[in-house]
Parts: structure tokens; sequence; C-alpha cells
């Protein structure tokens, strides 16, 4: 698995339109496919850093990098794209794209293996115990 180019994405989004009886003519679609598609890079990396997997997880192993960078990069580019006479494009097919809160839920896998979030990157762990301060310049038993 990889992140999808740009390309691969425009070819994606002519599919879309075409089934939707639209031609996608407009030179204004590569900086829309363009900005799209690092919006939904960014969405996807943002979201499952902050839970805790690396860029290698998600970028070599989880299978379905692929279908949500397409759906996410899909809606980015028909809100982007609606004032390019998207008219006859409903709300609700936009909508389907959009699987961005899916991001804070869903579960990895690799195949049939479950991706566990690459504990060595979070930082440690969170954990008691008692506070020594022996090598601290300042504590908060010192009066200034």
């Amino acid at each position: 698995m990889a992140f999808l180019t740009d390309d691969v994405l425009k070819e994606k989004l002519a599919n879309e339109l075409k089934v939707l009886g639209i031609a996608l003519t407009d030179a204004d679609w590569d900086n829309i496919v363009k900005d799209s598609n690092a919006s939904a890079r960014n969405e996807i990396l943002t979201k499952l850093l902050a839970r805790g997997y690396s860029v290698a997880q998600i970028r070599d192993d989880w299978d379905r990098l692929e279908e949500f960078q397409t759906d996410i990069g899909l809606y980015w580019c028909l809100v982007k794209g609606a004032n390019l006479n998207l008219g006859q494009i409903s709300l609700e097919i936009i909508k389907l794209h959009d699987r961005r809160a899916e991001l804070d839920s869903i579960a990895l896998l690799d195949g049939d293996v479950l991706i566990d979030p690459d504990e060595e990157d979070v930082g440690g762990e969170v954990s008691a115990g008692n506070l020594n301060t022996d090598d601290d310049l300042f504590t908060k038993d010192m009066i200034l």
C-alpha cells in the first residue's frame, strides 16, 4: 500500500463524475484534485498518528488506506469543486464520501491481523510512582 497519487485520484474522480453523468473537462480540477488529495492524506495521518499509529503502519500495512483516501479525497474534490457546475450532485452523494469520523475508531488491519498502535513512537506509558525531585533545579518546596 502507498498513498494515492494525484493522477490516480483524478482518474477515480472522473469515473465518479461519469457515473453521475458529468464530464471532467475543467482545467481547474487539477488544482482541486491536488489540494483534495493532500487534505485526504493529512486527515488520515492526523487522526491515526494521534491514535498512536506510525506513518509506516498506515502507509505500508493498512489494507484500507486506498479506500479511505479515495473516499475522503473524492469528498474534498466534490466540496471544493462545487462551484464548477456540480449543482446536479446532491449533498447526500457528497456526504457518502465523508468518512473522516470513521478514522476516530476504525480498527486497522493488515490482511486478517489487527495492527496495534506503534507503542515505540507514542512516547512512553503513563504510570504512577514516587516523584523524585533530587536532580531538579527547582522544587515546589523552594522559596524564592
